[in-house]
């Protein structure tokens, strides 16, 4: 993810499911209700000026329950990452879905990559 300083992403209701098992959730903490000042079961690799406060739970304006994340770091050409592992099979397809949602105002590019390693 990257923002500037102007800009702001909430994650809320990530979610990795086995289309073959689809009452298992795959992830830690997924709608960051186990939170109160960081994202447990979440990992944040942060890169140029961002650090751990790149990240920050928050309890308003949320898709669904009562946290989310908060995530701000920029400005340009600063980005980090943030995710967790889960156990997948080779073979086996899965649902990924999540809420993100921008907002704020800069000049400067915000965007968010979704990755599967």
């Amino acid at each position: 993810m990257e923002t500037d300083n102007h800009r702001y992403f909430f994650l809320d209701d990530v979610s990795v499911v086995d289309v073959s098992a689809p009452g298992t959730q795959l992830l830690d903490n997924p709608g960051f209700e186990n939170s109160t000042t960081t994202a447990n079961g979440w990992t944040l690799e942060a890169a140029g000026c961002c650090n751990s406060n790149a990240v920050q739970i928050i309890t308003t304006g949320c898709h669904s329950g009562n946290n989310c994340v908060q995530y701000q770091c920029g400005p340009e050409v600063t980005y980090s990452f943030f995710g967790q592992d889960f156990a997948a099979t080779i073979g086996n397809t899965y649902n990924i879905s999540f809420y993100l949602k921008a907002t704020g105002t800069g000049g400067q590019p915000t965007f968010c990559a979704v990755n599967i390693y």
